[in-house]
């Protein structure tokens, strides 16, 4: 058995409204699509409590639903906001998830593939973009420990078409 992460960016907000963009709500729609293709069935969403996070989560929910699949459980996680880079602890805390979708912030997305994934990761992520990883080991606390087994490979780098 094995764990996937996927690491997504936020969608880009309205300097007015702080909603998202048309622009961005469109991209967002786009990677949900590209995650349903090829079957990545998170067991877990969990997402930053900014407002543009909040709002990326709403759009994957919607585009499972309508595709006539769903996401188990989707949970606001307060350490997952901007400058604190704490996605590794997160995911160290889950248990029984095998597949975890985590909406975070571009500079917290790249320190979590930086330091999870030995093959490296050292491109700009974009609003939308998702990063999928993924681990030999069936379990997340294992991301704490110096097990080879869990450290991760990039699997794919989603991006808006």
């Amino acid at each position: 058995m094995s764990t996937t992460a996927i690491l997504m960016r936020h969608g880009e907000a309205d300097i007015i409204s702080d909603d998202l963009n048309e622009k961005s709500r469109q991209q967002v729609m786009s990677v949900a699509n590209q995650l349903i293709a090829i079957e990545i069935q998170p067991d877990i969403l969990l997402h930053s409590p900014l407002s543009r996070a909040v709002a990326t989560t709403r759009i994957l929910e919607d585009q499972y639903r309508a595709a006539g699949k769903s996401i188990t459980r989707t949970q606001m996680e307060p350490r997952l906001h901007e400058g604190k880079a704490l996605i590794e602890p997160v995911l160290a805390g889950l248990s029984k998830e095998r597949t975890a979708l985590v909406i975070s912030h571009s500079y917290d997305v790249l320190i979590a593939t930086m330091g999870l994934c030995d093959d490296g990761f050292d491109t700009r992520i974009n609003y939308a973009e998702a990063i999928i990883i993924k681990s030999e080991s069936n379990d997340w606390r294992d991301l704490t420990s110096s097990n080879p087994k869990a450290r991760f490979k990039i699997i794919s780098h989603l991006k808006p078409a």
